[in-house]
């Protein structure tokens, strides 16, 4: 039996950016992504943030932008789950386009570089990504297939956040970020309690098999 993959307790940052070259910095920084910016609409400053929940090889971020902007990606390192609050989202990676609603997530594979696309609609843009190192989800899987995989995991390119197999995915996303919205210390004790850890996990592993192609 494999130690939890997230030991130590979470971690917060937040950033706020009123400058095109600090978000592109930011970007590259934390990310290894290019990013292209658009104008802020008339009556809206330009104006990007994003609040950060790191759990070891897990991340989510909560990103707020007044602005369009295009992402590249291309890591071989992580996968990326992308959900829309509100605003627009898409996935383009392997020729394809996946169009993120608030109940269905597009997914980011390390296979070829990806373009991620967000804009505001009425002002603002709001959408969350989960981060997951391909280490940590290989690992998952090897504890819930009591088997080895290969490095390589085809993911679906399509997480539907309103069936029953993928609820999980739904609550894990709404709990962290609510932590990061709210700032609520009642939820951000929750995130970081370990036995709670350990129950989400269960229910994302369950959730994650069923969005695996071929393992």
């Amino acid at each position: 039996m494999t130690g939890p993959l997230v030991a130590e307790p979470p971690e917060y940052t937040s950033h706020r950016f009123e400058d095109a070259e600090d978000v592109r910095a930011f970007y590259a920084d934390e990310y290894s992504a290019c990013v292209g910016l658009g104008e802020a609409a008339p009556g809206h400053p330009f104006s990007v943030a994003a609040d950060q929940l790191l759990m070891g090889p897990i991340e989510v971020t909560e990103h707020r932008l007044s602005v369009d902007m295009a992402v590249r990606l291309e890591r071989d390192d992580v996968y990326a789950i992308c959900l829309t609050a509100s605003g627009l989202l898409s996935v383009e990676q392997h020729g394809g386009e996946v169009v993120s609603t608030p109940n269905r997530a597009a997914v980011y594979r390390p296979a070829g570089h990806a373009i991620i696309r967000t804009g505001p609609i009425a002002g603002w843009s709001r959408a969350h990504g989960l981060l997951i190192k391909t280490w940590a989800l290989a690992a998952v899987l090897e504890l819930l297939l009591d088997r080895p995989v290969p490095p390589a995991i085809a993911l679906a390119p399509v997480v539907e956040l309103a069936g029953r197999e993928s609820r999980s995915w739904l609550r894990l996303l709404r709990l962290f970020t609510d932590a990061l919205c709210r700032r609520d210390p009642s939820r951000r004790r929750r995130v970081a309690d370990p036995a709670a850890r350990k129950r989400m996990g269960a229910g994302r592993q369950r959730a994650l098999a069923q969005q695996v192609e071929h393992a």
